[in-house]
């Protein structure tokens, strides 16, 4: 799949710029994966799916971090880890 994504010309700008971001991702894709191990496969595909996602404005970035974190942030631990150590009495 070198050179060109369609055969046929697409004379709506949208639809053949679409074409041809669906093309590099793919090609994206292919490239990538060829030096990557089986197991690492799989998170490369669900990072540049999330990517996508939220350059189009399908997956908020809010949601993103959620998911990754699984609903706690850095400040949350922050504080409780500083709150038990200030209550922790130094030996």
């Amino acid at each position: 799949m070198i050179g060109r994504p369609c055969n046929k010309e697409v004379p709506d700008l949208p639809t053949r710029l679409t074409l041809i971001n669906d093309h590099f991702t793919y090609s994206l894709y292919q490239n990538v994966c060829r030096s990557l191990f089986e197991k690492d496969k799989l998170l490369f595909s669900f990072l540049l799916d999330c990517r996508i996602m939220t350059s189009e404005g399908r997956l908020p970035p809010p949601e993103f971090t959620f998911f990754l974190t699984g609903g706690w942030t850095w400040q949350i631990l922050c504080t409780k880890h500083h709150r038990h150590t200030l209550s922790t009495p130094i030996p």
